[in-house]
């Protein structure tokens, strides 16, 4: 069942049928036109070929040899006469298909122009049945309209009454009431302050009081000096004075003397054969053991001019006793279970084998603080790299093993990753693209150097 149509509806059918007509009147003159066209098709090749030859026989009267064409048949002048009749038919027949062709332009332009309006005819009819369907849901709403009361066009800028009226209300007043506040002011006396009034402090109330410093004792009255002979014959006779005594039991509690025993250990290490080229290091460390304690460094002010006493002064960190992979020893009570070190060697190996010096030795090698230094120059470009894919992964961090293999010109010719506890592979690949392209210096005479090199990522705090 059809739903009836609205004479609006009705209308822009009526036009779209009538300009159906039209285009259709217009598809059938084109048709006639393409018909007659292909009417002349196979003209169209005869004419090509007639003109080819024309032009061919042409250029061999150019060239002297009609007569191998002609032969003894004709004379120059009926030759010629020949070939113009054949261009004059060509350029006919070119013509004829020229102005077909000009009647088929306007008639194709007006062919599309119809189609155009026909498609906007049904776009407008499309959009009417919208309008009506939608109508059908509105709830109408009849009243009768009021006319509006008339107003006074203000503008803001004009100047009204009633507003300067009001504003100057508002001025007097405030210039009454400022004009009787500066009055009063004359009249109103403070009393001068008593300055011999004692200001009660508040019990929260906290004073700073400076302690002063004692004044030095004066200089004592020191005999006058003996020859050293004299004073070593009566010191190698006689008992030591007990002033003496006192004298280096109280040196013995200030100053440098007072740290002798935290460098006890350190005096006491061997560790002279593991500096310069005996030096070895591995990615492999010893188990921490042992215990540290913590002292508190206490600096206790004596009486008098006795100074500091820091004779209690101490600092204990293990036995240090270290196995020669460059693993740390006892290291009690800190919270590491292995201690690595910044720079491996190429094999990843320790317990003692051979690696890299720290410094140089008999032969030229590339140290570790050469390597150390030129990824400190490169610290804040890695860092920029992985503070980019921080903004990403706020919780990002951890560490990253590289393989890397150094050219004696200081070029990286090898950088792999050994192994990494990060899920971040966009960052990996920039780090490994940046290392990449470091330059460590050239050295002459050394060798290719491979190297473990451990980078930490941690997000500032």
């Amino acid at each position: 069942m059809t739903s009836p149509v609205s004479p609006e509806q009705q209308a822009l059918l009526d036009v779209i049928a009538e300009a159906k007509k039209s285009l259709q009147a217009l598809q059938d003159k084109l048709d006639a036109i393409d018909h007659q066209v292909n009417n002349l098709a196979q003209q169209r090749q005869q004419f090509q070929l007639l003109e080819n030859i024309s032009k061919a026989l042409g250029e061999l009267e150019e060239l002297g040899g009609g007569n191998l064409f002609w032969g003894m048949l004709a004379d120059k002048m009926a030759r010629s006469r020949q070939l113009q009749q054949v261009e004059e038919a060509i350029g006919g027949f070119r013509q004829q298909l020229a102005e077909i062709e000009k009647l088929k332009e306007p008639l194709y332009h007006e062919f599309r122009q119809q189609e155009g309006i026909i498609g906007d005819l049904y776009e407008d009819l499309a959009e009417l049945k919208e309008k009506e369907e939608s109508a059908k849901h509105d709830y109408p709403i009849t009243r009768k309209a009021r006319q509006l009361p008339y107003r006074p066009m203000v503008m803001p800028w004009s100047r009204h009454g009633e507003d300067d009226s009001r504003f100057r209300k508002t001025l007097g007043l405030v210039f009454l009431l400022v004009l009787c506040f500066n009055t009063l002011i004359t009249f109103w006396k403070l009393p001068a302050p008593d300055e011999n009034e004692v200001v009660e402090i508040p019990e929260n109330l906290v004073r700073l009081v400076k302690k002063e410093t004692p004044q030095p004792l004066p200089p004592e009255n020191r005999p006058e000096e003996k020859p050293r002979e004299t004073e070593s014959k009566a010191s190698g006779s006689g008992p030591k004075a007990p002033g003496t005594a006192e004298a280096r039991k109280k040196a013995e509690g200030s100053g440098v003397l007072a740290f002798k025993e935290s460098f006890s250990d350190l005096l006491g290490g061997d560790s002279g054969a593991k500096l310069g080229s005996a030096a070895r290091i591995s990615t492999q460390g010893g188990k921490a053991s042992g215990n540290s304690n913590r002292n508190l460094v206490i600096a206790q002010a004596g009486s008098g001019s006795s100074g500091i006493n820091t004779s209690g002064l101490s600092r204990q960190v293990g036995d240090g006793s270290g196995s020669g992979s460059g693993g740390g020893g006892r290291l009690g009570g800190v919270g590491f279970s292995r201690v690595t070190s910044n720079i491996g060697s190429g094999g990843g190996g320790g317990g003692g084998g051979d690696g890299r010096p720290l410094s140089d030795g008999p032969g030229p090698s590339r140290t570790d603080e050469e390597i150390q230094i030129v990824f400190d120059r490169y610290k804040a470009t890695l860092y920029r790299i992985y503070n980019r894919e921080l903004r990403k992964n706020p919780l990002l961090k951890g560490k990253m093993m590289l393989r890397l293999s150094i050219k004696p010109d200081g070029s990286v010719s090898l950088c792999k990753l050994e192994s990494t506890d990060m899920d971040a592979p966009e960052l990996v690949k920039e780090v490994l693209s940046r290392v990449e392209r470091f330059n460590f210096g050239a050295k002459a005479g050394v060798p290719t150097t491979t190297i473990l090199y451990p980078i930490d990522f941690l997000p500032a705090t």
